[in-house]
């Protein structure tokens, strides 16, 4: 790989994905110079960002050997980024991470390919922004099968307010610190 960029610049991841022959969208702000890079392949996933374009500092982080080997694990596909589409409950009945009938441990845990290594639909495209668009079935681990069209913007996650304070936070805001208030909303039994 002949890259002009230096590791660990936008530029630079810009290029490695090209040499993967991975199509990557570059949503950019010539004004202010932020840039995001997006992967379709990876269900619209952002990969990485820069405050000051092609050389400067790529915030994501990538997986360039699990991107570069080329293989497919069936459990679960680490290849990086800042932000991703993710389905839940992990666990539990509800869960599409675990095959009906089988023992809810790491070693039966695998991410469904509709949300790990299949590619989403660019349905609209513009220099600043761009849309994602998938359909598809997936079972979960009660075997009832959920059909799921979605187009990713935003999330609706409804939620059952008259379930009283013995059920505990409705959402967990707080993970890897507080959501901020323009990228969380919680009102009238749903969450967005």
């Amino acid at each position: 790989m002949i890259n002009i960029f230096e590791e660990g610049t936008f530029g630079y991841d810009l290029e490695f994905f090209k040499d993967q022959h991975i199509e990557a969208i570059e949503l950019k702000d010539d004004s202010s110079r932020a840039s995001v890079l997006v992967i379709p392949a990876y269900q619209g996933r952002v990969m990485t960002s820069s405050a000051d374009g092609p050389d400067g500092k790529s915030f994501g982080w990538i997986n360039y050997d699990c991107i570069r080997s080329g293989e497919i694990n069936k459990q679960f596909n680490p290849f990086g980024g800042e932000e991703r589409f993710w389905l839940g409950p992990e666990g539990g009945p509800f869960s599409i991470y675990f095959d009906e009938g089988k023992e809810q441990s790491f070693a039966n845990w695998r991410v469904p390919a509709e949300i790990d290594t299949l590619a989403f639909d660019v349905s609209n495209r513009a220099a600043t922004q761009c849309s994602f668009r998938k359909e598809f079935e997936i079972l979960n681990a009660s075997g009832t099968g959920l059909n799921i069209g979605m187009e990713w913007t935003v999330v609706f996650i409804p939620y059952n307010e008259d379930a009283g304070t013995n059920a505990g936070k409705v959402v967990e805001d707080d993970y890897f610190g507080k959501v901020p208030s323009d990228r969380l909303i919680v009102k009238n039994g749903t969450l967005l």
